[in-house]
């Protein structure tokens, strides 16, 4: 767990949990992107931020979605 501040607003801080994929924040469950304060953290820590994505939002999630030929119809 690592406090972080968020530099536009000096005295807020926001608390992120890497292994449980949270922030204080809550934009990260939210969205299910990792926020800023987290991804601050990923790079302190020297870890890909991909690693932490949603499987919605993964490039093979999308293939796999549309990978079926859609044929066009007339009219």
């Amino acid at each position: 767990m690592f406090e972080v501040g968020h530099a536009s607003n000096l005295g807020e801080q926001f608390v992120v949990n890497i292994h449980k994929m949270e922030c204080t924040c809550r934009k990260w469950s939210i969205i299910g992107l990792p926020c800023c304060h987290a991804l601050y953290v990923m790079k302190f820590l020297n870890l890909k931020g991909e690693d932490f994505i949603s499987h919605w939002f993964r490039k093979s999630t999308y293939e796999e979605t549309y990978n079926s030929i859609v044929y066009p119809v007339n009219g």
